[in-house]
């Protein structure tokens, strides 16, 4: 990709809900980009403002390097 079409790429972004997130529920259990992470099938992205989960997805994903899970496997 070069400099000039880098400028043009947008994301989307989206929080993943495997059940309603109304009351004190887990992101970890009840998220699927949570779940995600955890797996080590993803890696954390922040956009602000939408960064209300990043320290949990931080967290997620160091769990997933420590363990050598999905994608840290060696």
């Amino acid at each position: 990709m070069n400099r000039k079409t880098a400028r043009l790429v947008r994301f989307s972004l989206a929080y993943i809900w495997l059940t309603s997130p109304t009351g004190a529920r887990d992101p970890r259990e009840n998220m699927l980009n949570a779940r995600l992470l955890l797996a080590g099938w993803g890696t954390t992205m922040v956009v602000r403002p939408n960064d209300t989960y990043a320290d949990v997805f931080a967290q997620l994903q160091r769990e997933a390097k420590e363990a050598q899970r999905g994608m840290w496997a060696r």
